[in-house]
């Protein structure tokens, strides 16, 4: 498994950061992590997460939403909207690598 950090933006922005988990495969799917409230893209569940999936041969991209880990923002300012709008970011981000796209969440 290779680790790849991708920092990327939001629509009104703000920094996001993420690390991409891949199997050992040249091509291969994508599931999206997301995590839960107060958490972040180095969790628990999302390490174990991709130890189990690039096994499996699939990557896993697992991101900080805007106010969490080392992504821009305020948590305090975050809403349910924006969240979105950085999962969209996320999505348009990794439909680049690839169009095998799952996304999971916590």
């Amino acid at each position: 498994m290779k680790k790849q950090k991708l920092v990327f933006k939001n629509s009104i922005g703000q920094k996001l950061v993420g690390v991409l988990y891949k199997p050992n495969n040249k091509s291969f799917p994508i599931a999206i992590f997301c995590h839960g409230y107060k958490s972040s893209k180095d969790s628990k569940k999302a390490i174990a997460l991709s130890k189990k999936l690039t096994k499996k041969g699939i990557g896993l991209f697992a991101f900080d939403f805007s106010g969490n880990g080392e992504s821009k923002g305020k948590f305090e300012k975050t809403t349910v909207t924006q969240y979105i709008d950085d999962l969209k970011c996320a999505v348009d981000l990794i439909s680049k690598k690839t169009k095998n796209i799952a996304v999971i969440g916590s």
